[in-house]
């Protein structure tokens, strides 16, 4: 069986355009799975109190969501996903009727899962905002990168920051097929030697200022949790092998020595800059330097406008 695609749809900021692109995702594939990772409180707006917007599904796409949110006129129950302990259970249903729904309190568990689940071919998630590392636990998945200046504002500087380091931590370096083997889906530190041993590391994390690295010599270490730039380059010797791409924290270049064991591929960019043309354009030159392109979230809601 062919493995499903994953679609992360991210933010930098909240009101920047992610509903419209999410819909626009989904519009777009012929067998969709709809979810949002996270908790439930992004579920609503801390400034009006209100909903999120809803999302429309049409009839025989699925959706992964809490169960008060499922009218059971509208949608066919097909299984227990998960128990969220802030909005109670979430289930797999299948859409009846064209519908808009709430789509909520999924998480990576509940996700993963799902990619075994027949029925459709594409699982398209809606990312919670400042959890970027969500997006980063699947080998293979696409995200669509929805960045702009936000409501309530956020400022150039902001901006820049967020999409430059998605970017960048997006072209960490994949470590060699064998070293890979040897070390990815490990849960704690390994220690690949130049003689080919993989040995386990007796620390706990890599979170600590007084970590020292310098008695296991030249080799690949495996780190499944967070690792701090700062680490990596006060150890150059060790080629230090991510879980997960989004895990490295710190600012500045990306050291020569950090990689990571999963492909995250760029699936859009979407930009959403009404009043702000100049930083528009300083987000189109950043893109282009990572040769990519962008498309305007104004755009994107004029077609799903005519479909």
């Amino acid at each position: 069986m062919q493995r499903k695609r994953l679609i992360y749809v991210i933010g930098n900021a909240k009101n920047v355009g992610k509903t419209t692109v999410l819909k626009h995702v989904v519009a777009k594939e012929s067998s969709a799975c709809v979810t949002s990772i996270g908790l439930d409180g992004e579920r609503f707006d801390s400034l009006t109190g209100g909903l999120k917007p809803s999302i429309t599904l049409d009839a025989n796409s699925r959706v992964v969501t809490a169960e008060r949110f499922l009218d059971a006129h509208r949608f066919e129950i097909i299984q227990h996903v998960e128990h969220n302990p802030i909005v109670g259970d979430i289930f797999l249903a299948r859409v009846l009727l064209k519908s808009d729904v709430i789509v909520a309190g999924a998480t990576f568990k509940a996700i993963n899962a799902l990619m075994n689940v027949k029925g459709f071919d594409v699982v398209v998630v809606d990312g919670a905002l400042d959890r970027l590392i969500h997006a980063g636990f699947a080998d293979d998945s696409q995200l669509a990168v929805v960045v702009g200046e936000g409501s309530p504002a956020v400022g150039e500087h902001e901006v820049v920051s967020w999409l430059t380091k998605v970017l960048s931590l997006l072209h960490i370096p994949l470590a060699p097929q064998d070293v890979k083997a040897k070390l990815q889906n490990s849960h704690s530190l390994k220690f690949l030697d130049s003689s080919g041993n993989v040995v386990e590391v007796k620390a706990k994390s890599l979170l600590g200022e007084d970590v020292d690295l310098r008695k296991l010599g030249s080799g690949w270490l495996y780190v499944p949790g967070i690792l701090f730039s700062s680490v990596a380059k006060r150890f150059c010797n060790i080629k230090f092998c991510l879980s997960n791409p989004f895990a490295l924290v710190g600012t500045g270049p990306i050291s020569a020595n950090i990689y990571t064991v999963r492909k995250i591929h760029i699936h859009g960019v979407y930009t959403s800059f009404f009043a702000r043309p100049d930083l528009e354009k300083k987000v189109h030159e950043i893109v282009r330097m990572y040769g990519l392109s962008c498309e305007n979230v104004l755009s994107v809601e004029f077609k799903e406008g005519f479909q």
